[in-house]
């Protein structure tokens, strides 16, 4: 069984038209519009390993990126590094990288990132990873509130409301209390 212990293979293929960067992964390999997904199941916080096989489009070596990873939410592609989505990078200036998918974007929903490998020579890849979302939500998943950010803005809420019921209570009953004083008790006896 493949998992994502196993490197990402990513070699650069100059096959007439077809010319671009090719990922490689459990036995599964595709280029543009049809790379291997990657997963990042749900509770799953893996780290990936990319290596570069082979010559760039020069011909010559090619080494990941000073900034070798860009990431963002969605599907347009990222200009930059979100450090609230990936960490642990580490690879810059040689054949591997490796960084770490902590898959808990706000608390832990799934979500669509976008990736770019960026490489020394300008080129890059967008493997696809999908993120299936994480143990940050404080009750069992297929029930509200699926995320700790909602768990706590339920409790605020209740308790709001609470305090306002028991205000109004408060003073409903200070109220009956102050218009309809307790009788007196007649004492006389019966003779």
């Amino acid at each position: 069984m493949c998992d994502n212990k196993e490197a990402v293979k990513v070699t650069y293929k100059d096959q007439g038209s077809k010319k671009g960067w090719n990922i490689s992964h459990c036995g599964v390999d595709g280029g543009p519009g049809s790379y291997p997904h990657l997963k990042a199941g749900y509770d799953e916080s893996p780290t990936f390993s990319f290596q570069i096989h082979g010559a760039g489009p020069g011909g010559g070596q090619v080494y990941f990126a000073p900034d070798p990873v860009w990431v963002g939410v969605g599907t347009a592609k990222p200009t930059k590094f979100d450090s609230a989505l990936l960490d642990n990078v580490s690879g810059a200036g040689t054949t591997t990288l490796t960084f770490h998918d902590p898959n808990n974007y706000n608390g832990g929903d799934a979500v669509t990132l976008t990736y770019i490998l960026r490489f020394s020579d300008g080129s890059y890849t967008d493997p696809i990873i999908d993120n299936g979302g994480c143990c940050h939500g404080v009750i069992h998943p297929g029930l509200l509130p699926t995320t700790t950010t909602a768990f706590i803005a339920d409790l605020a809420i209740a308790f709001f409301v609470g305090v306002i019921v028991a205000l109004l209570a408060r003073r409903l009953l200070s109220s009956r209390s102050s218009t309809n004083p307790p009788q007196a008790r007649s004492t006389t006896e019966a003779d």
